[in-house]
């Protein structure tokens, strides 16, 4: 996601979302497509660790992160699991696979307790049949997510494993926020972080652990602060106003 678009998203995020016209990518909306939507669609509260859509499951929607944090991963034949991407406040679910007509490619859980918005298919496929302006910014996200997914590719081959668990750490924070003692704003276990970043969870325990003795984080349960940002900035090459694209 580019610059431009973050702080707009980041703008967005610091008021409270109640209802669709709130989601970033829905202002374009005529009045009358906000009250069908409105009428149609149905919101759900789910735990930490409860599972929004499975894997190679149909989608009948799309989903709209009303509040929370949720975690969409892929799972192969042995069993091992890639986050694929981490989705927050604003954001929108399951699109990519209803467009295309195809099953999920991954599963979405949740990463704490959250509030979704669900969109029946109909209903959005009518809207974006009528509204050009909301078929051009879906396409634009489409365009910037491959992006984002080639740039996550491009990393795994070119970046050394520190280098790639510290522009994690700096995404989520800088994405997710942190809490009033520093913390990310995201609890995500040693496996998460080391999934996300393609990295073994062994290497990652073990690079959290050297970084807190430098004086860089602090491990708090599983819980992580960047304690001393700029250095941390400076040891890894990472700017806020050049944020590491995942």
């Amino acid at each position: 996601m580019n610059q431009i678009m973050q702080n707009e998203l980041r703008s967005d995020l610091a008021t409270e979302i109640n209802g669709v016209i709130d989601f970033p990518m829905f202002k374009c909306l005529k009045p009358e497509e906000i009250s069908l939507i409105e009428e149609q669609r149905t919101q759900k509260v789910y735990k930490k660790g409860m599972v929004i859509f499975s894997e190679n499951s149909q989608p009948r929607g799309i989903y709209l992160i009303k509040e929370g944090a949720i975690k969409l991963f892929h799972s192969n034949d042995e069993g091992q699991v890639q986050i694929i991407r981490l989705a927050r406040q604003g954001e929108l679910l399951g699109y990519r696979a209803l467009l295309a007509g195809q099953p999920y490619k991954g599963a979405a859980e949740t990463l704490m307790d959250s509030v979704l918005f669900f969109i029946p298919s109909q209903i959005f496929f009518q809207i974006l049949h009528s509204n050009h302006e909301l078929t051009l910014s879906i396409l634009k996200m489409l365009a910037i997510d491959l992006d984002d997914s080639v740039q996550k590719g491009n990393a795994m081959f070119t970046k050394t494993a520190p280098e790639r668990l510290a522009e994690t750490l700096y995404w989520i924070r800088n994405n997710f926020g942190t809490r009033e003692d520093g913390a990310i704003n995201v609890l995500l276990t040693r496996e998460d972080l080391a999934n996300f970043a393609g990295l073994a969870t062994e290497t990652v325990v073990r690079l959290l652990h050297l970084w807190e003795s430098e004086n860089l984080l602090e491990l708090n349960k599983k819980y992580i602060a960047i304690t001393n940002l700029h250095s941390f900035e400076d040891k890894f090459s990472l700017r806020k106003n050049e944020p590491v694209k995942w």
